[in-house]
């Protein structure tokens, strides 16, 4: 009946899913939360923001495990892990592209809730630096499925 494989679509599934929490959580933290955080005493403010910050850890980088793990499942299945086929096509040249912006928010989020915000919470950080990198991480992060949804068309 399908001509794509059980395994590929159970991956794509798992894949969007990744896609969806990840993208809706940070979207909600930076559109919403962070917003009202603002109204808020700078003590609370300070509070909800790593309070919420905290709750997300887990869940956001159970998305990000599960969108790296069912993309490069699909990659491999698909024989689309082969160098020269990302260097030498334009479909593999783009999601290259898209391979480093990954790359890029991984190591943001990393830096961000394993050395900057543990320095913010001792008051040691620069909140202006968290600021800039929030902003750099959600442009990354949108453009991720719209360089993903170029790719599938």
């Amino acid at each position: 009946m399908w001509s794509v494989p059980a395994d590929l679509v159970v991956a794509r599934i798992a894949h969007i899913f990744g896609a969806i929490v990840w993208v809706g959580g940070m979207t909600f933290l930076v559109a919403v939360a962070v917003p009202y955080a603002r109204s808020l005493p700078t003590e609370a403010r300070i509070a909800t923001v790593s309070a919420l910050g905290r709750r997300f850890r887990p869940i956001g980088w159970s998305a990000l495990v599960l969108l790296v793990g069912s993309g490069i499942y699909q990659m491999s299945r698909m024989g689309l892990l082969s160098w020269t086929f990302l260097t030498r096509t334009g479909y593999g040249r783009l999601l290259l592209v898209k391979l480093i912006v990954v790359s890029v928010i991984l190591a943001l989020v990393a830096l961000h809730d394993f050395v900057l915000g543990p320095r913010l919470r001792r008051g040691l950080g620069s909140r202006t630096t968290m600021v800039a990198l929030a902003r750099t991480n959600m442009a990354l992060t949108l453009a991720v499925p719209v360089i993903g949804v170029i790719l599938a068309h």
